[in-house]
């Protein structure tokens, strides 16, 4: 215990020591007028203030000193097996544990190791008439138990047995009807990726076609699209954007709200995805949470520079099979500040969350599971640049309910209900420059909606080969929106938008999977979406084809028609036309986007896999601007609100082609290579094709790490993990320094829109970590370091108007983040 209090004082002292450096803007200061800001930026000054070999010493005694005497540890590996489809549980399933050990599932489909040393192990599944499963990489640690709940799918061919020997945590997502453009996301990669962070999002951009949109923040583009595009879904129902410090019209933000102690594996697509995903254009990331031990209490406690978590888990009473999962954070920088610790420039950053997940099981009424994410974050400061004052806030709310249950051997129902709440402020006060001592309102934004989602869907195994899936999604919102500024104290006060209301969403799809054969499988689907806000409705058909050309070489081919709706605050925008005042965009049709991709895949071994895609996206619909040479397109949109009048004209295209080469964890090593080549254009209002925004023709990614064992008895382990990203610069409109000097705010020059491209971004992260297991506990110290190199990475421009020129702004430097977690 003497080594966890010094390990805890040492967390401690080293990020008071080290955040007195720091200066954190979580909100866009200079986009209110005109200017380009990355949504979150942490600019570290870190450099010249502290030596990294000390700190790596420090690690390395702390975790290797002292442990020469111990003892062999052991815990249990248990979990639960069912059908794919029809979730029920599969009693008398075959389950070897790393070729040796032998067990079966019970009738609740339940299995069990006990006495396990510590280690990683392989779990292999049999069972008459299912496809072979096998789970790589299980790790035993004593601080708790390891739960594994996984899916077998049936073989159409009964008496042939059908060896799936890829590892099941990358090669097949858990959405059985998503075959084209999409990959899991195991907990154990997001806990080990160099600078996730814990984060799906962050973790994401080691992926093919994706790519960070600003080094500070998880905003993500994918093959070329808006960072808007993507859909968040949490328990297989649509959420809002679910981090921290998220300003309007985005899908990422600061930190994520999601702890990564709540987080199962689960699936991100990025292109064609199946029919029941609806209202997004670009991708979807499928959030799953895991359920709390059921049979034994446990305990988490982690502290860093980002959070103090604590988290608890078990059943409620002993001998129960309903359990309770919950995860409470708060940031330690904002910890501090309040204590008074430290002092950051003025400026009060701030952000908790309380995420949960409670299960409740009961064979004749089925089973209920009570979750909820819930974050509050906010800053005020002072920009010194534009003389402001400004408070931001931003506040996430979701909970639900779910009910499942199965029905007969083949039919199963899963409904839910969430409630979710969001607030968005911007507050600018702002010293007037002709008066001196006279300040006054600058910018006054709020965005408050309310709604309710209820989603139901059936699934139904029509026969070993067949498959149907059919659900509906329907949403109700409240709103209340409000946007108003003033050019100076004199100026008149200018409303962009002032509503309060009600709407509602209506989803509906249907899909049928099909497997011909063993190596041919067929997915048709049909998704439909109906807009009531304007009486605007789509249509979209789904289809994809999956096929073994040979042993371990797989084809497909997948389409879809895609829609989204705009940001909210964009129908309610208004002007005044013929001296009255109109809702301009009011009548606005949904963005559309045809997808199609074919890819291939080659896994000439066990451990290696080689996958290609080849996509075109025709994009439509797209609202642009009316004016002939403004070239105004929300492909380009990365945040806010338009403030223009829009029609549906604007189109787009997206193409490109991804190779992913990927060597699983075996023996303590992984990586993964992925490369992009891709172009992204839109036509202008003036009739020409440009750059996109997002148009930075490559991406290029390198993940690895390996693993070693620093004592004899497996208790002690030490990691090294890296990433390298190597991408094209995205690109910005030039500014007009003449005009800009004239109205003292950034002006764009729209004539050749997206002429400036920032230089290429390359960043390289490295990730060390030390984990120890002590006979009922596990503790681990993580340092995590964001762009070693300190690449000073520009991420766009500005006009500043005390130096009347024009600025860069420049991406996240040096950023060493530190934790240690204990388990128990």
């Amino acid at each position: 215990m003497k080594r966890i209090k010094f390990a805890v004082t040492f967390t401690i002292l080293y990020f008071v020591n080290t955040v007195k450096w720091v200066n954190i803007y979580f909100i866009p200061q200079n986009l209110l007028f005109g200017g380009y800001h990355s949504l979150t930026g942490l600019s570290s000054k870190l450099n010249n203030n502290m030596d990294l070999r000390k700190i790596l010493m420090v690690c390395w005694v702390l975790l290797s000193s002292g442990f020469l005497h111990g003892q062999s540890y052991v815990n249990t590996l248990r979990g639960t097996v069912k059908d794919q489809i029809t979730q029920q549980p599969l009693a008398y399933v075959q389950v070897i544990l790393s070729d040796s050990i032998v067990a079966s599932t019970d009738d609740n489909g339940e299995f069990r190791f006990d006495g396990l040393r510590l280690g990683k192990y392989t779990l292999a599944l049999q069972y008459v008439g299912y496809e072979n499963l096998y789970l790589r990489n299980i790790q035993i640690n004593t601080g708790k138990e390891t739960i594994i709940n996984t899916v077998m799918e049936e073989s159409i061919q009964n008496m042939q047995e059908v060896v799936v020997s890829a590892d099941k945590e990358k090669a097949k997502p858990l959405n059985e009807m998503s075959l084209i453009s999409t990959r899991m996301v195991s907990v154990e990669e997001t806990q080990r990726y160099a600078a996730s962070f814990n984060d799906p999002a962050r973790m994401a951009n080691s992926f093919a076609g994706v790519v960070q949109t600003d080094a500070g923040n998880n905003h993500i583009t994918i093959r070329g699209n808006a960072p808007n595009g993507l859909l968040w879904r949490l328990e297989g129902i649509d959420i809002p954007n679910p981090n921290h410090f998220a300003y309007v019209s985005t899908s990422g933000g600061g930190v994520s709200i999601l702890s990564g102690q709540l987080l199962s594996n689960s699936d991100f697509s990025t292109g064609a995805f199946a029919a029941e995903y609806g209202n997004a254009l670009s991708g979807v990331f499928d959030i799953k949470l895991r359920k709390g031990n059921n049979e034994k209490r446990e305990y988490t406690f982690q502290i860093g520079a980002l959070g103090i978590d604590l988290a608890a888990e078990g059943p409620f009473k002993k001998g129960s099979k309903n359990s309770y999962l919950v995860n409470y954070r708060y940031s330690t920088l904002g910890l501090l500040s309040k204590a008074k610790i430290i002092d950051i420039g003025g400026s009060i950053t701030t952000f908790q969350d309380l995420s949960y997940n409670m299960s409740f099981k009961n064979k004749k009424w089925g089973d209920i599971t009570l979750f909820g994410l819930n974050g509050l974050s906010s800053q005020t400061g002072q920009d010194t640049t534009f003389d402001q004052h400004i408070d931001f806030v931003s506040n996430t709310l979701v909970n639900g309910i779910t009910h499942s249950k199965t029905f007969g051997s083949n039919s199963f129902l899963r409904t839910a209900l969430v409630i979710s709440n969001t607030q968005n402020s911007v507050f600018v006060n702002e010293n007037d420059s002709l008066h001196s001592n006279v300040s006054f309102v600058a910018y006054d934004e709020n965005h408050r909606h309310d709604k309710v989602t209820l989603s139901s869907k059936f699934q139904h195994k029509l026969s070993a080969n067949t498959a149907l899936k059919i659900g509906i999604i329907q949403s109700t919102l409240r709103y209340k929106l409000r946007q108003v500024s003033k050019d100076d104290f004199m100026a008149p006060e200018k409303t962009l938008f002032r509503q309060q209301g009600a709407t509602s969403l209506s989803q509906f799809f249907v899909q049928i999977q099909h497997k011909v054969s063993n190596r041919l499988t067929t997915n048709i689907g049909l998704h439909t979406m109906s807009n009531w806000l304007n009486a605007r409705h789509t249509i979209e058909p789904r289809a994809a084809i999956q096929y073994g050309i040979a042993p371990k070489q797989t084809l497909t081919l997948g389409y879809g028609l895609h829609s989204q709706l705009l940001p909210l605050s964009t129908y309610f925008v208004q002007a005044d036309v013929n001296e009255t005042t109109t809702l301009v965009n009011k009548n606005l049709g949904m963005s559309k986007a045809h997808h199609i991709v074919l890819g291939y895949s080659i896994q000439p071994h066990d451990l290696l896999n080689i996958k290609a895609e080849v996509y075109y996206q025709a994009l439509f619909n797209v609202p642009q601007g009316l004016v002939k040479n403004d070239n105004i397109s929300l492909v380009n949109l990365e945040f806010g609100t338009p403030d223009i009048p829009l029609e549906n004209k604007g189109i787009g295209k997206n193409y490109g082609v991804e190779i992913t080469i990927e060597k699983y964890l075996n023996r303590g090593l992984y990586f993964t290579f992925t490369n992009s080549m891709y172009d992204s254009k839109f036509k202008g209002t003036n009739g020409q094709w440009y750059n996109t925004r997002f148009n930075g023709n490559f991406a290029t990614t390198f993940t690895g790490g390996k693993e070693f064992s620093i004592s004899k008895k497996k208790n002690r382990t030490m990691s090294i993990n890296m990433k390298v990203i190597y991408t094209g610069g995205l690109r910005q409109n030039p500014i007009d320094l003449a005009k800009s000097i004239e109205k003292n705010s950034t002006v764009f020059d729209t004539s050749n829109p997206y002429s400036l491209r920032m230089k290429n971004f390359l960043r390289t992260d490295v990730k060390l970590a030390f984990k120890r297991n002590y006979k009922h506990m596990t503790t681990s110290l993580v340092f995590d370091m964001q762009n070693v190199g300190n690449v000073q990475n520009v991420n766009g421009q500005y006009y500043n108007p005390k130096s009347k020129s024009i600025a860069n702004y420049t991406q996240v430097g040096l950023l060493p983040i530190i934790s240690y977690k204990i388990e128990f």
